[in-house]
């Protein structure tokens, strides 16, 4: 009876150790970019790997039967790390600093101070803004007739909003947030520069594609911080009557001046102190690098809140319906949002407010969902 031998071993070479490491790794960290680059790293590993392990044309027998190659592997390692190489390049470069200059960098610094908004995502914001400039007594807007616009004053005021301050506040609903502002005192027919006035605005399309984390996923966070620190200012200013404040908590440097439009927000003006400046260091990445290290998922990490269904969707319908009540012309990107289609199908538009819960058949509106990404 003839004995045979078996003998198991693990033995993997030096690639395939490579390979089997740093796909581990990117199992470890909870980094998007780290994981990327472990992945990026196995599978050139896999394709050395694949390609060592070719036989040797050289020493083929030509007179024997035909050889054959298995491509399959080699192939397909190959299209997974040019989509894994993609993904990673469009990573590096989300993480290279902006440069910039001139009015740019002064309206970036109201935002950064206000709402933390980097450099980087503040570029996103201006390509879908535009500068405008009125002179005293123009008209800025006619909201029975003109398309609504989200308003930053950067120079000089428009009526009694100083600059600094946004005019059209309720647009933040697009936001998914209920505002509160649609019946503001502010909520004029006319909107009027007191002074030369020099604005940066949105319009409708631009905000929701801003809200909708289609320009970048960061950006509806911090237009809602944004919206959080405007409301609370203009609480102080016309409710409490107390005197305007910059985001620093310091005291505008001449509160009747700013109020007239004479001079700009300290929050526009003032350069950025040592303490507000990130540093990038050697160990600052070091310590990044070992946050990011993490056995489990953490919680959370797919539920970005983007306002398209549920209640966040709510508060565009509100939107629209405030608009309707005012006999406005809905902008084209709001009247085909789901959301303001059903709601207009059923005929929701007559009450002041719009019922907490919208009817079942409202499945773009399911006040149960919240999207994921």
């Amino acid at each position: 009876m003839q004995e045979i031998l078996y003998i198991a071993w693990f033995v993997l070479g030096s690639y395939g150790t490579l390979v089997n490491l740093f796909f581990t790794l990117s199992a470890l960290f909870t980094d998007i970019l780290i994981i990327r680059v472990w992945l990026v790293l196995a599978y050139i590993f896999l394709a050395v790997n694949v390609l060592m392990n070719f036989p040797d044309i050289t020493v083929w027998d030509t007179n024997s039967s035909p050889h054959k190659i298995i491509l399959g592997t080699l192939v397909w390692t190959l299209v997974t790390l040019s989509l894994q190489l993609w993904a990673l390049v469009i990573l590096v470069l989300d993480e290279l600093p902006v440069k910039l200059s001139g009015d740019e960098e002064v309206l970036w610094r109201m935002f950064y101070r206000r709402c933390g908004m980097t450099r980087k995502e503040f570029q996103h914001v201006l390509k879908l803004g535009t500068w405008q400039q009125f002179k005293a007594g123009e008209l800025v807007e006619q909201r029975d007739k003109d398309e609504p616009r989200l308003y930053v004053v950067f120079k000089q005021p428009v009526i009694a909003i100083p600059s600094g301050t946004l005019a059209n506040l309720y647009l933040f609903n697009l936001f998914g947030i209920c505002i509160g502002f649609e019946k503001d005192a502010d909520d004029k027919p006319l909107l009027l520069a007191a002074t030369d006035v020099t604005l940066f605005s949105w319009d409708v399309t631009a905000l929701l594609k801003i809200s909708s984390g289609e320009v970048s996923i960061a950006l509806p966070a911090y237009f809602r911080s944004l919206a959080l620190y405007l409301v609370s200012f203009e609480f102080c200013r016309l409710h409490l009557g107390e005197a305007p404040y910059s985001s620093s908590g310091a005291a505008e440097p001449d509160a009747a001046a700013w109020l007239r439009g004479e001079v700009q927000s300290s929050d526009f003006t003032t350069p950025l102190g040592p303490e507000e400046v990130p540093k990038a260091k050697f160990w600052g990445a070091v310590w990044a690098l070992l946050r990011s290290f993490n056995l489990t998922i953490p919680r959370g990490l797919r539920h970005v809140p983007v306002p398209k269904t549920g209640a966040m969707a709510r508060s565009r319908v509100l939107l629209a319906a405030h608009m309707r009540r005012l006999n406005q012309q809905l902008p084209a990107a709001l009247a085909q949002d789901k959301a303001v289609v059903a709601a207009e199908g059923l005929g929701l538009w007559g009450a002041s407010r719009l019922p907490t819960k919208l009817q079942s058949s409202l499945s773009d509106v399911d006040l149960s969902q919240q999207d994921a990404v």
